[in-house]
């Protein structure tokens, strides 16, 4: 029975062609993951590991290096990453 749904489920697949729907689709879930992943990584890895670090130094040394931090992270890389995560999901919310 299963392998009679999974035979089914093969040749409807295989049957359907490619629209451009589909290709879009596609192309913007990748780079959606991706950046979304980058910057959840960057969200978790400034929580758990920069802000314990700098909450153990004086008010004076925090705004220091809180600023340098911020000047080194705003770069075109950075930036590419953070704003095209929500753009590309709602471009595959609208799609869908």
């Amino acid at each position: 029975m299963a392998a009679a749904v999974l035979e089914n489920m093969t040749n409807d697949t295989q049957r359907r062609p490619r629209t451009e729907s589909d290709v879009l689709k596609t192309v913007t879930l990748i780079p959606a993951i991706m950046t979304t992943g980058l910057m959840a990584g960057v969200f978790a890895s400034w929580s758990n590991a920069v802000m314990p670090g700098l909450s153990e130094v004086d008010d004076r040394t925090f705004v220091a290096a809180f600023r340098a931090l911020d000047k080194s992270i705003n770069n075109p890389l950075f930036l590419g990453g953070f704003t095209l995560a929500l753009p590309l999901i709602a471009v595959l919310a609208v799609s869908s």
